[in-house]
């Protein structure tokens, strides 16, 4: 229940580059609740976050009783994860609206050769697709016949 809550708290993302600053900007908009449910359990909100930055990939989290993946994600291009930053900001729910709700603004640092505009700043994966990332560097090849089995049902 706390996985599936932790994941809902992110309830848009919003991404965008500076070519001056050669940064990569990421928001994640955050539930409406938020802000209530912290001010009622008396939660500091900016140490409700756990960021992990890795060259390409970016894993938010949210740490209740234990640490609770938010978002987990792919990056358009290498960064400097020491050069991260991040804050809880204000954001409009709509153009022109009065109402606004928390967001999480994350800023990262284009790495050297990685400056250019990239074709895409963030992509949210899911964890199958994490796993997958991961069999090559662990040895575990798979077969492309298996994946096709897999996805057809045949797979024992």
């Amino acid at each position: 229940v706390k996985v599936e809550k932790a994941r809902k708290m992110c309830t848009r993302i919003e991404c965008s580059q500076d070519t001056v600053t050669q940064r990569a900007n990421i928001i994640l908009h955050l539930d409406e609740a938020l802000e209530e449910l912290a001010f009622k359990f008396k939660v500091d909100l900016t140490t409700f976050f756990s960021l992990k930055v890795g060259e390409r990939l970016l894993d938010v989290g949210i740490i209740a009783d234990a640490e609770f993946q938010m978002v987990l994600g792919r990056l358009g291009g290498a960064v400097d994860p020491d050069k991260t930053t991040w804050e809880i900001v204000r954001e409009k729910d709509a153009l022109g609206s009065e109402k606004d709700h928390l967001a999480l603004k994350i800023s990262l640092a284009k790495a050297a050769g990685h400056r250019d505009r990239w074709q895409e700043v963030f992509e949210k994966l899911e964890p199958w697709q994490v796993n997958e990332m991961m069999r090559p560097a662990l040895g575990d090849e798979v077969s492309k016949e298996a994946l096709a089995e897999a996805a057809d049902g045949n797979a024992e």
